[in-house]
């Protein structure tokens, strides 16, 4: 009998992300053997640099002593340009996990889904530059500019796709685990400024999308995370514990899909 492939879609979700590190920390630990992932946004920088071969814990090591200060650098001509920040220090950042590397240096084979902000398509990334393809995933709209790519303006893959459940089952996976680190954001505080209403506006239609696509995946895992903001770089080891105590608790159940292989 065809052993099946197991594949992970990483969803976006901004800081809280990084909570993906402890997840497939745990993974790691126990043997589980991946064949695919699938990223968007935060999802595409964790999974890009994983299936490039570096280890959990040396992203968890990087990812604790990350501060704001490290991916922000203010476009002072902004209200001519297409982003707030310039995007050279996210890009110093990412380099240092994948320097030069294409898709094709992926010891596990990965994708990553943006969106063409001129069209609105979304935009599945396989081929070429990793650097480019996760910066253009990242890419929060108006926060950094568009990233160029064969002539295309793309950005955050997660405003269609927070979770690219169908680009996983498309790269061959016949188990599919999606890791959310979002939920159902609408049971969060009520908005108290202009910045967490538009937050929440954004939310609302997310969750909207999101909810009716989980029924495609074979689990879903839900990393809850309360203490940590998705634009805020504070508690992100409380992040890497949440993903990690996620999938411990789902462990169980990922090994009774695998055992039915």
């Amino acid at each position: 009998m065809k052993r099946k492939k197991l594949g992970l879609a990483l969803g976006s979700g901004g800081a809280r992300g990084i909570a993906h590190i402890g997840f497939l920390k745990v993974l790691s630990e126990n043997g589980i053997e991946i064949d695919c992932i699938s990223g968007s946004s935060m999802g595409a920088v964790i999974g890009s640099i994983f299936c490039t071969g570096t280890s959990c814990e040396e992203m968890a090591d990087k990812a604790k002593i990350l501060r704001l200060r490290d991916l922000i650098d203010i476009e002072f001509l902004f209200f001519k340009k297409m982003g707030f920040f310039k995007g050279l220090k996210r890009e110093t950042m990412i380099k240092e996990f994948l320097f030069d590397k294409d898709f094709s240096d992926c010891v596990i084979p990965f994708c990553c889904v943006a969106v063409d902000i001129m069209t609105g398509e979304k935009i599945v990334l396989n081929e070429g530059s990793l650097c480019s393809a996760v910066m253009a995933s990242s890419a929060i709209p108006a926060v950094f500019a568009p990233v160029e790519i064969d002539g295309r303006k793309l950005v955050d893959g997660g405003l269609l796709t927070r979770l690219p459940i169908d680009e996983t089952r498309n790269m061959g996976a016949d188990i599919v685990i999606a890791v959310d680190v979002l939920g159902d954001t609408l049971t969060a505080m009520p908005p108290k400024n202009i910045f967490s209403t538009l937050i929440r506006t954004i939310n609302i239609m997310d969750w909207e999308i999101t909810k009716h696509s989980l029924e495609k995946a074979d689990l879903v895992v839900t990393i809850e995370q309360p203490e940590v903001d998705q634009f805020v770089t504070k508690n992100l080891d409380k992040s890497i514990e949440a993903g990690e105590m996620a999938a411990n608790k789902a462990l169980p159940l990922i090994k009774k899909l695998l055992d039915n292989r």
